[in-house]
C-alpha cells in the first residue's frame, strides 16, 4: 500500500470518472474499518479468541465513541449502526465483500 507523502501530495482526481473512482476506494476503505470493529465486537462477543482485546466490544456497548469516530466521515448513523451491529451480533450474523452497500440512489456490490 502506497501511504500519502504530505511533501508530494497527490493531485486531485481529474473528471468526474476519477471522482467516482476515488469515492468508491473512500468507500470501501471505510467499509474495511467497520468490518474489522464488527468483527472485533464479534470475537468478543462469541468468545472466539480468549486473547484478544475486547475494546471494540467496549465501545459498541458503552460510549460508542470508536464508532463514532468510524462513522464521521461518511456521515453515517452510529447510534442506528450499533444497533444493527448488536442485532446481527444476536444472530450470529457476519459481514462478507459481497454485502451489498445501498446509500440513497447508489448501491455498491
Amino acid at each position: 500500500m502506497i501511504l500519502a507523502d504530505p511533501q508530494h501530495p497527490a493531485p486531485p482526481p481529474d473528471g468526474m470518472a476519477e471522482s467516482h473512482q476515488c469515492a468508491l476506494a473512500c468507500a470501501d476503505l471505510w467499509l474495511a474499518a467497520l468490518r474489522c470493529y464488527y468483527s472485533d465486537c464479534r470475537s468478543a462477543y462469541r468468545g472466539i479468541n480468549p486473547n484478544s482485546d475486547s475494546e471494540a466490544l467496549d465501545d459498541l456497548t458503552g460510549s460508542r465513541e470508536l464508532l463514532a469516530n468510524l462513522c464521521r466521515p461518511m456521515d453515517a448513523d452510529p447510534v442506528r449502526l450499533a444497533e444493527l451491529m448488536l442485532e446481527t451480533l444476536k444472530t450470529g450474523k457476519r459481514w462478507t465483500l459481497d454485502a451489498t452497500l445501498k446509500t440513497g440512489k447508489m448501491t455498491r456490490r
